[in-house]
């Protein structure tokens, strides 16, 4: 996975994030939020995002 510095922080994040906005819902069960980000972890995705809404 790419990693690119978060501004001056020594930071690596990667280019690639994952979404989690969906995760808790009834649409997404618990085993299938294990299996998403268990994936992630092994594509070495370490950028999650959180938000309920994107703004514009």
């Amino acid at each position: 996975m790419k990693v690119r510095n978060l501004g001056k922080s020594g930071v690596k994040v990667s280019v690639v994030g994952l979404g989690t906005n969906r995760f808790g819902s009834e649409k997404t069960p618990q085993s299938e939020v294990n299996r998403i980000i268990d994936h992630a972890l092994e594509l070495r995705i370490n950028h999650n995002d959180t938000a309920n809404a994107d703004q514009n």
